[in-house]
């Protein structure tokens, strides 16, 4: 082998001294962080609002952007600020932060934390800069047609009325001239069709994409993904709703048993009042079952074939048929697939968990590989839950739940945000995962009769003081 290193250069040996500066240099980094951390958490705890507190945060945040509860306390630190500017000082601060976004996003442009606080930002802004906005999204965009977290942001600013449906129908067309199994173009365009297409207009728009997309399954895999996609659309009921006067905020789980799909993250309504007065649409399953069968002609051809397997699985399951033959073809898939036989694994622990009936007090429900606990209000007799050696990353689920015991052993959780709202938990296992000391603070009003913390990155002087606040 040759002893140049990558693109021709020559491999730079360290020495002893230089490897020795170089860890001295990441262990003050470390010390650094690690002081700005516990100063930063007593700066909260102290309800310090003040400009040396928001500057601390920037520099935290600048080197992990991922700190959630920082960014909650920066939100907290403004909040109070706020109370004693006028709208133009409110503007200047707030302009500040987008800056401080923007250069974050160009290294994380992924990050949830940052979209929420940008959006965060933009709401509280006495002057909107909507179309300036629209700009950055469709740069971002272009960086990377895929970010998720992009395109939702476009859907909120959308609902500011800075574009229009028609416009926003011809981007999807652009991004998919870009790069045709661009899904989330996809999933974007099915929720503007029918705001730009009504009728006879829609179904025949609908039409024309399932044949674009049927006709390029056989040159593209991802066409079987895109073309289910589509057809959610080809019913779906607009909700209108004007006047912006005031925000109002719900829960996604609150809408059991239905799908609401809204082009826009924020919606208004012109009256308080509620109603239990309503008509019930039936789902047209005509779409879907008239591809059935052209996709399981296709899957004679090719048994193998991945993306006919996840469309023949999606019908099924969006119409609530062929429980086993779900089963079987997830079952399939695994075989053929492994590198997603996690994702396939949650997904036939979710079908099951959808018809089981939960009413006992007692729930276990570990090793299903699950990152989320699906249709959480399904578990609201549930006082005893064991949800270990699965790869849950959050636990937002628990604001549906009221337990007593809590078994997360073995999972992937960095923090245990959510855990604040169980009032009656008396025992907590969380063994195993990756809590480091800032993820427990949530833990702190809470008053348990167990709490196991073995097997995380915490000192054992970590591990005694948290145990001597929060255990009776």
């Amino acid at each position: 082998m040759s002893s140049s290193g990558l693109h021709g250069q020559k491999r730079e040996h360290q020495t002893e001294e230089q490897k020795r500066i170089k860890f001295e240099a990441e262990k003050e980094q470390i010390k650094e962080y690690n002081d700005l951390d516990l100063l930063l958490l007593q700066n909260r705890k102290d309800r310090e609002h003040t400009d040396e507190a928001l500057v601390r945060t920037t520099k935290m945040l600048s080197i992990n952007p991922e700190y959630y509860s920082i960014w909650n306390y920066r939100r907290e630190i403004l909040s109070s600020l706020f109370q004693n500017m006028d709208s133009e000082e409110r503007q200047a601060i707030l302009k500040q932060d987008i800056s401080l976004i923007d250069s974050l996003l160009l290294r994380a442009p992924k990050s949830y934390w940052v979209w929420n606080h940008r959006r965060w930002v933009l709401d509280n802004m006495p002057v909107k800069q909507y179309d300036k906005e629209l700009k950055i999204i469709n740069y971002m965009l272009d960086l990377d047609s895929r970010n998720f977290h992009g395109w939702d942001y476009r859907r909120y600013i959308i609902g500011m009325n800075v574009s229009t449906p028609e416009k926003e129908f011809e981007y999807t067309n652009l991004k998919i001239k870009q790069n045709f199994s661009n899904y989330s173009a996809w999933h974007y365009r099915s929720k503007i069709m029918p705001l730009v297409f009504k009728g006879e207009e829609l179904k025949a728009q609908i039409k024309q994409d399932i044949e674009l997309v049927r006709d390029a399954m056989v040159k593209m895999k991802e066409g079987v993904k895109i073309s289910n996609r589509l057809y959610i659309c080809s019913d779906l009921q607009i909700l209108q709703l004007d006047k912006n006067q005031e925000y109002i905020e719900f829960e996604e789980g609150a809408f059991v048993g239905s799908q609401l799909n809204l082009v826009s993250s924020k919606i208004s309504v012109s009256t308080k009042e509620i109603t239990q007065d309503y008509k019930e649409i039936p789902f047209n399953s005509e779409p879907l079952l008239e591809e059935l069968p052209i996709l399981k002609e296709l899957l004679e051809l090719e048994p193998d074939a991945k993306w006919v397997l996840l469309g023949i699985l999606y019908i099924y399951t969006t119409l609530g048929i062929e429980l086993q033959e779900s089963v079987k073809l997830l079952d399939h898939l695994m075989t053929i697939d492994k590198k997603r036989i996690k994702y396939y694994k949650e997904k036939k622990a979710s079908l099951l968990l959808k018809h089981e009936d939960f009413q006992d007090e007692r729930v276990v429900l570990s090793s299903n590989c699950l990152s989320n606990l699906p249709k959480p209000h399904l578990f609201v007799f549930t006082r005893y839950l064991d949800l270990s050696n699965n790869d849950l990353q959050t636990l937002s689920f628990l604001k549906y739940l009221s337990l007593k015991e809590l078994n997360l052993d073995s999972n992937q959780l960095t923090n245990i945000s959510g855990i604040q709202t169980q009032k009656q938990l008396e025992k907590l296992s969380v063994k195993n995962n990756k809590i480091v000391k800032s993820g427990l603070s949530d833990l702190m009003n809470l008053k348990l009769n167990s709490l196991v913390l073995d097997g995380n990155p915490l000192t054992d002087q970590d591990i005694s003081h948290i145990l001597g606040v929060v255990l009776k």
